[in-house]
């Protein structure tokens, strides 16, 4: 029985993932994610619901439009199972910690999933993502307040990353040529309130090692087989799933730190 459930939970995700398509292809163009109906990106002709079940349309025809025949990029279903797994992984590990926890994670996985592949497509954060973002941590933790899932420690070490994350990053914006980019800075505070503060302190060494470190490989990928020295890799992803490591990680790297140092 817990795996049906399991399983049921991955299809509401992957149902989910299929309206995150939506959003990433759809918001960076101008377009109304409500109107007009889903349709083939290359002939646009409108697509039967039979054509948008999730992962398991694209497997039926063959990762092709069923009108045009032309092919479907495999980042569709990819999306929808990543959500769908997100959403189980979620569901297993944070929904005993209480509903406020769940609810709030599981948002902003999907949050992250959909802002992850408008950087590493076009290399901007979206204000019309970023703001409903913004809109939903905030109201979300006043709301758990209410109902006495949150105290005023708690919303205090909120403020208090919020502020620290972005009056460091926009330093760096003003100080240091192409350091950071717009985006970066306005998803800092969304970043910080998320975690609070102790955790932004992990996220920091997390979020820029992950990044530093894949800039690396990219950089040294594209030298060997591009002969360039040059390689931008959007840091909006890793400060994204930083966060989400820092939240089920960062208390326990902050102990193990203080054990190893102060102990």
């Amino acid at each position: 029985m817990y795996y049906i459930i399991l399983l049921l939970i991955f299809l509401i995700g992957a149902s989910i993932g299929s309206f995150l398509n939506v959003v990433i292809y759809r918001i960076p163009r101008g377009e109304s994610i409500v109107y007009p109906p889903s349709k083939c990106p290359y002939c646009g002709h409108k697509l039967a619901w039979y054509d948008m079940i999730p992962i398991l349309s694209y497997i039926m025809l063959g990762g092709k439009c069923r009108y045009c025949g032309k092919r479907i990029s495999p980042l569709y279903p990819a999306i929808e199972f990543i959500t769908g797994l997100w959403t189980v992984i979620v569901f297993v590990l944070v929904f005993p910690q209480g509903i406020d926890a769940f609810v709030e994670v599981l948002v902003f996985g999907y949050f992250a999933i959909v802002l992850s592949v408008i950087d590493m497509q076009l290399y901007i954060l979206p204000n019309k993502i970023l703001l409903p973002m913004a809109v939903f941590e905030v109201a979300w933790t006043l709301f758990a307040f209410a109902l006495g899932w949150e105290t005023l420690l708690d919303i205090r070490n909120r403020v208090i990353g919020s502020l620290v994350l972005l009056v460091f990053f926009l330093i760096i914006y003003y100080l240091v040529p192409d350091g950071m980019g717009e985006g970066d800075v306005k998803l800092s505070p969304i970043i910080g309130w998320f975690l609070g503060f102790p955790k932004i302190v992990p996220w920091f060494f997390i979020a820029f090692g992950l990044g530093a470190l894949v800039g690396i490989v990219f950089m040294l990928m594209t030298k060997i087989f591009k002969g360039e020295s040059k390689h931008v890799v959007p840091f909006g992803p890793f400060m994204l799933w930083g966060a989400v490591l820092a939240w089920f990680y960062g208390i326990p790297i902050i102990l193990w730190y203080r054990r190893l140092f102060f102990i």
